[in-house]
């Protein structure tokens, strides 16, 4: 496990588990790590609906710091790749350190923290040389922007396809959303449904198309 990793939390999955309702943005305009950010975002909204459980994103690419470092100022500096790996390495970490109770409060302490942004990366500092310190900016371009593709979504429609909105292998990502145990499925699948439809012009741009790919709560109605 990598330093500052909690135990692992294992659970059953029961069927309030499986998702209700899977919505599929897609675009001809925006690629996948856009549309990954736009669903993450979404999902925090749909999460906020009466009655709904767990939920996740599929496909798209993910937001990661990237560093592109430049050899001829490493041998400048007489500076290794190792060297930038472990002072970065070791500089990204967060880590449970003890717990405090106070006033019949108990409060789990931690050090360090993980990166936020760019300038959290340029500002450390990898060795000194000839009395000045030497910053991974210095040797390298530090950036945010998509990580490589690990897996990818695209929706296509066919001929049982009633609408004008066509797609053919268009980038996608999807979501899943699921209810809580004992709560009406028909009731929260309109309601999720009901908060995307107000949300469309505001969070979902209209160069987004939302489509229903799974209503569980439809299936109930029948």
């Amino acid at each position: 496990m990598p330093p500052g990793a909690r135990k692992p939390l294992i659970k059953p999955k029961e069927i309030d588990d499986v998702p209700i309702i899977i919505l599929t943005l897609w675009s001809k305009v925006l690629d996948d790590g856009q549309l990954r950010s736009l669903g993450l975002e979404l999902l925090q909204q749909l999460e906020k609906v009466k009655d709904t459980n767990n939920g996740f994103v599929v496909g798209g690419r993910k937001e990661s710091f990237h560093i592109d470092v430049y050899p001829g100022r490493l041998a400048g500096y007489n500076i290794s790749i190792q060297q930038i790996a472990s002072t970065i390495g070791s500089a990204n970490i967060s880590k449970h350190t003890g717990d405090i109770e106070l006033n019949g409060f108990k409060m789990e302490v931690y050090s360090g923290d993980f990166f936020k942004k760019v300038e959290d990366i340029e500002n450390l500092v990898i060795a000194v040389n000839d009395g000045m310190p030497v910053y991974v900016r210095d040797v390298a371009d530090v950036y945010y922007a998509p990580e490589d593709t690990l897996q990818m979504v695209n929706y296509y429609t066919g001929k049982a396809n009633k609408t004008d909105q066509k797609a053919a292998g268009d980038q996608a990502v999807t979501i899943a959303i699921a209810k809580k145990f004992g709560t009406n499925g028909v009731e929260v699948a309109a309601n999720i449904l009901a908060k995307v439809e107000e949300l469309k012009g505001r969070l979902i741009p209209d160069n987004v198309h939302v489509s229903v790919t799974r209503d569980y709560g439809k299936i109930c109605q029948r």
